[in-house]
């Protein structure tokens, strides 16, 4: 789901045990949503490109209908229960900032705020550069992204989750003036032994017209936006839009 620099150790690795198991839900959330605006266009067995997938819940999910779906992401640790999750899809280990594939799919999806995880302009023109290319004539991306009225509301306090043998504390922070998310994972191994790990992940608050402006200079010219909770119905998702651009 995620895209970090594929010539840096790979957070989102040490992040992947605890995403599967607590943090992986919003695949079956969304998926109607999906179904609705792009899904029910497209033929049987169409190809999907699932950009930066994660731990593959939403990947199995598309499998499961019938599509023959590419799950694609930067994090091997990510991929590695991905594959486990969606055995009858396809990976490809990418920073989708910098991927390159045939033009073969009839829809490409990003769920989950992952293109929040691109913290500059440049970076989402790249992505959705790739994409695009990666796309069929006429194929359409949809994707989510987090806006500020979301950070505002959500992005604060903390939780303890348990992975076998440590503990994992997550806390989430908004800094306004920067527009950044912070989400920061401290782990705790139960024996005691060593110091715990720490892990910092960033996200970029966009507005509206910042994803407009990439999109159309990434080659798109038919772009739709849509409030989830307003004009999707996904109730409690103050401040997540989703995206359809062809």
């Amino acid at each position: 789901m995620l895209p970090p620099s594929m010539h840096q150790l790979c957070p989102y690795d040490r992040l992947a045990g605890v995403y599967n198991r607590y943090l992986s839900g919003f695949g079956m959330r969304v998926l109607p949503v999906l179904a609705r605006l792009v899904l029910c266009r497209l033929p049987p067995s169409a190809c999907v490109l699932d950009v930066c997938c994660g731990t593959g819940q939403l990947t199995a999910l598309l499998s499961e209908q019938g599509y023959r779906v590419t799950g694609l992401d930067s994090s091997a640790g990510m991929l590695e229960f991905a594959r486990g999750n969606a055995p009858q899809a396809e990976f490809v280990l990418a920073d989708a900032r910098e991927f390159s594939m045939p033009c073969r799919f009839a829809a490409a999806v990003s769920v989950h705020d992952s293109i929040n995880h691109f913290l500059n302009i440049e970076e989402l023109i790249n992505v959705f550069a790739n994409v695009r290319s990666a796309l069929c004539a006429g194929g359409s991306f949809a994707f989510d992204v987090n806006m500020e009225p979301l950070y505002a509301a959500r992005w604060n306090g903390a939780m303890r989750v348990e992975l076998g043998e440590e503990s994992c504390d997550l806390r989430a922070s908004w800094d306004w003036q920067a527009r950044l998310g912070r989400n920061q994972a401290s782990f705790f191994p139960h024996s005691g032994a060593g110091p715990a790990d720490e892990i910092t992940v960033l996200e970029r608050c966009y507005d509206e017209g910042e994803i407009r402006v990439a999109l159309q200079e990434a080659g798109y010219t038919t772009v739709s936006s849509f409030d989830a909770e307003a004009d999707l119905q996904m109730a409690g998702e103050i401040g997540r839009r989703i995206f359809v651009a062809a």
